[in-house]
């Protein structure tokens, strides 16, 4: 199994503070290790990592073993994750459409 991140995936994780890097990291490396995703939704093609803290990750399966962290968000309101959520799918897209 194989990451690849989205620039807008890399512009948002550097935001993120040291506790919620090493919460994202963690669920990617037991992703990784034991394709334990853990808490997660399916929205249409593409799907949502939910974390405790409020914390979004939003990726796609590509291919069966690459895994496409397309964005990344908080669930502070609706209106801010439904914007994520339209970003993570047209990210999603413009990807497919390039391969």
């Amino acid at each position: 199994m194989k990451i690849i991140k989205s620039k807008k995936f890399d512009k948002w994780y550097k935001k993120l503070d040291i506790t919620q890097k090493t919460q994202v990291d963690v669920r990617i490396t037991r992703i990784l290790i034991s394709r334990n995703f853990g808490t997660f939704k399916q929205l249409e093609d593409i799907y949502e990592l939910k974390f405790t803290s409020g914390l979004r990750v939003y990726y796609a399966l590509y291919d069966e073993l690459v895994i496409l962290l397309l964005n990344g968000g908080n669930k502070n309101t609706k209106r801010e994750q439904s914007r994520d959520i339209s970003l993570a799918k047209k990210i999603y897209r413009e990807y497919s459409n390039g391969k």
